[in-house]
């Protein structure tokens, strides 16, 4: 029997071939970029009927939290956006401002009438999640099992920088609390207290380090 060795050699070339492009196609997938989005949030938004693009952005950014998901932006603009329930990061993404001017985008926990709730403005937890450009006001933390951080608690990650954190309350960290991790940079933290007329043993009226979390170029007001 006759064998066609030049078939033979261009079989083995296809398969050489075939095993090199699944091995590229491997790395190709493994070494791309993660996808991301960017998502946006106006006080002229909606959720309702809003795409949360620029040009139609969603109305609450815990809506636009919902919808994100590890490397995803969330870009708000400015003004006030008063909270029902605490913001809650659990995840890889950025929250910042628009213009890049904190003193414009306020979260305000909206506990004007002082309200025997808890209502903190937001809760970190993610080594990758960055908050940038915000104000954080009015947020309160009134339940002695809830940890502190009227404003803001990072739990264990997150990186808090460049914002506003004023005129929040809670047993410890009246302002921030930073439980066994994070870090929070070139911050203001300004008129935060302790409330201790609820608890007495009250601890670090503008900021709270349980264990451990890192402070960097903050600047304190005190009220």
């Amino acid at each position: 029997m006759k064998i066609n060795k030049t078939s033979e050699g261009s079989r083995k070339t296809d398969i050489s071939g075939i095993i090199y492009l699944g091995i590229m196609v491997v790395m190709v997938m493994c070494c791309r970029p993660a996808w991301s989005d960017t998502w946006f949030v106006a006080t002229n938004g909606s959720d309702a009927t809003g795409s949360g693009s620029d040009a139609s952005p969603w109305l609450t950014i815990s809506n636009a939290i919902g919808h994100s998901v590890d490397n995803d932006t969330v870009v708000i603009s400015s003004g006030i956006y008063a909270l029902d329930d605490q913001l809650v990061v659990t995840n890889g993404i950025t929250l910042r401002t628009y213009n890049n001017d904190r003193a414009k985008v306020v979260i305000n926990g909206n506990n004007y009438a002082d309200k025997l709730v808890t209502n903190r403005c937001l809760f970190v937890n993610h080594t990758n999640a960055f908050i940038s450009g915000l104000t954080f006001s009015n947020g309160v933390v009134n339940i002695a099992s809830a940890f502190g951080g009227g404003a803001i608690l990072i739990m264990t990650n997150g990186t808090v920088s460049n914002c506003i954190i004023t005129w929040s309350k809670a047993a410890d960290g009246g302002g921030v609390y930073m439980n066994k991790g994070g870090l929070l940079l070139n911050s203001l933290i300004s008129y935060n207290f302790v409330s201790n007329s609820v608890f007495p043993s009250g601890r670090g009226g503008g900021i709270y380090i349980n264990t451990a979390g890192t402070v960097v170029t903050c600047r304190r007001l005190l009220k």
